[in-house]
Formats: C-alpha cells, sequence, structure tokens
C-alpha cells in the first residue's frame, strides 16, 4: 500500500474511533505532519488530503463503508470494530488492519509486512 493511503487510512479510522476532530496526523514513518479536512461520521467520510489534492469519500453500508479515493481511482474498504480497524485496498490488491487508542493509530500493512505508527 501506498505510503499516503495508509495515512489517509490511519487518520479516517482514528476519527472514527476518537471522534478527535484532529486536521492533521504525524507519520512517524515519513516523519512529517500531514493536513485533512472534512467530515467523518457513524454513517459518511469526505476526507480532502491536502499533501495529495485528493478527496477520500464513501458510506457505510452495514458494518463496512465503501470508500473511493478519487486521486488514484478504486475503492477500499473499511470496517471498525471498537477500537480496532480493517480493510482491503483494491488498488494495491492487499488488506490492512489496526488501531486507535486515544491519539495513538496503529496500522500494519499486509502487503508491506510491517507495522506504522501515526498520532493525531
Amino acid at each position: 500500500m501506498k505510503p499516503y493511503l495508509r495515512a489517509e487510512l490511519a487518520y479516517i479510522a482514528g476519527r472514527l474511533i476518537s471522534k478527535n476532530s484532529a486536521t492533521s496526523l504525524y507519520d512517524y514513518d515519513e516523519g512529517k505532519f500531514i493536513m485533512f479536512s472534512g467530515d467523518v461520521s457513524p454513517n459518511s467520510v469526505n476526507v480532502y488530503d491536502y499533501e495529495r489534492g485528493v478527496f477520500v469519500s464513501g458510506n457505510r453500508s452495514g458494518s463496512e463503508f465503501n470508500l473511493y479515493h478519487y486521486g488514484d481511482g478504486h475503492f477500499i474498504t473499511l470496517t471498525v470494530k471498537g477500537e480496532n480497524f480493517n480493510g482491503y485496498d483494491f488498488g494495491s490488491s492487499s488488506f490492512f488492519e489496526g488501531s486507535a487508542r486515544l491519539n495513538s493509530i496503529t496500522l500494519y500493512d499486509f502487503q508491506e509486512g510491517r507495522f506504522y505508527q501515526y498520532s493525531m
């Protein structure tokens, strides 16, 4: 999965889980803050990534969000249960999972086979 997509998903999952309305995410692997704006609610997501200049948006269907990445032109599924999340990126044909506690988000990218850390 591409680094910017991991950060976007960490931001969305972090907001869904923590109910935090933060406008930035710190990516420890990249060593930088990434700015975002938009709405994240229990039923819909519409987030703008200022660094990439793209939207990621979609709606909840049952227990799963069906998101569309307007920059890369593909879908992503995202399921949130408690402090945990998981999903599938159709662009890289790979799974991801993670958790968010307080302002800390951990994402495991199955394609890369490693964990990534973020904070809001």
